[in-house]
């Protein structure tokens, strides 16, 4: 996800700002700190035009306790 926004030339405010999600939670979300809804990921995703499925099926392979965010 991180690749993908990079890529699009985004900065995260943008990117919060294009999927409707608080600045605040998609720092969180980046720095470990927070889960993310289901709501929210299928936001950043539509976002960033990615699939859902290969996030979740991404971080089923190299997730741990704590959300890892992807990088594409």
């Amino acid at each position: 996800m991180e690749r993908a926004r990079i890529l699009r030339g985004w900065t995260r405010r943008q990117l919060a700002q294009q999927a409707h999600v608080d600045e605040g939670t998609l720092c969180d979300l980046f720095a470990g700190r927070r889960r993310p809804t289901f709501g929210t990921l299928r936001a950043l995703c539509q976002a960033l035009e990615i699939s859902l499925e290969d996030v979740i099926s991404f971080a089923q392979v190299h997730g741990g306790g704590r959300w890892n965010v992807p990088r594409y």
